[in-house]
C-alpha cells in the first residue's frame, strides 16, 4: 500500500525554525569572517612604505612611495642628496626591530607576538634594500618617529660637479 506525505502547515514551521538558526549562524559567521578580513587588510596596508589610508585614494602617492624604495636617494630643499627610505612600523614597539647592514644591503626586520588563551595574533615584516652605489653603509643611521616610522637615512653625498662646457674647434674639410 503506497502512502503520500502530505505537508502540512506544522511542518513549515519545523523547516522555517532550522533555517532561521542556520541563517543566523551563516550570519555570525560572515561577521567573524568580515572583521577577520579588516584585520587583515590593517595588517597588508602597515606593511606598505610610509603609507596611511588617505594615501590609498591615490594612486600617485602609491607610486611616489614606491619610487623611492627603487631609488631611495632624495635631494632636500637645500640641494644635499642623501639616502632616505622611510617604512611604516607603527605595529611594532621599538624594542621589535632589528636594522642590520652586511654587503651592501640593509635589511629591516621586525616581529610581534601576542599569545592569549582565546586568541594569537603574529606580526612579521621583513625588508631587504640594497644600499645604492656612492653611498657609504658605514654613514647610515635610522630613527624611530613616535608615530612608529622608521626612518634610515645617510650622510650627505658628494655634490655631483655640474659637467664643464668644452668648445670644440671646427675643422674645415678641403
Amino acid at each position: 500500500m503506497a502512502r503520500f506525505l502530505i505537508p502540512t502547515f506544522g511542518d513549515f514551521l519545523v523547516y522555517d525554525n532550522i533555517f532561521d538558526d542556520m541563517n543566523r549562524e551563516m550570519s555570525r559567521l560572515q561577521q567573524h569572517m568580515m572583521r577577520d578580513f579588516r584585520h587583515m587588510r590593517n595588517a597588508m596596508n602597515r606593511l606598505t612604505p610610509t603609507m596611511t589610508p588617505s594615501d590609498h585614494a591615490s594612486d600617485l602617492a602609491l607610486r611616489e612611495q614606491l619610487q623611492l624604495i627603487k631609488n631611495p636617494i632624495v635631494t632636500e630643499a637645500d640641494g644635499t642628496r642623501r639616502m632616505k627610505v622611510q617604512l611604516d612600523l607603527s605595529q611594532f614597539k621599538p624594542e621589535e626591530l632589528n636594522v642590520t647592514v652586511k654587503e651592501g644591503q640593509v635589511m629591516v626586520h621586525a616581529k610581534h607576538e601576542e599569545k592569549s588563551d582565546t586568541s594569537h595574533v603574529y606580526y612579521e615584516f621583513s625588508r631587504s634594500l640594497v644600499v645604492p652605489d656612492g653611498v657609504d653603509a658605514d654613514t647610515l643611521s635610522c630613527s624611530l618617529s613616535r608615530d612608529g616610522v622608521l626612518t634610515l637615512t645617510s650622510a650627505p653625498l658628494p655634490m655631483i660637479e655640474a659637467p664643464k662646457e668644452k668648445k670644440l674647434a671646427i675643422t674645415q674639410e678641403k
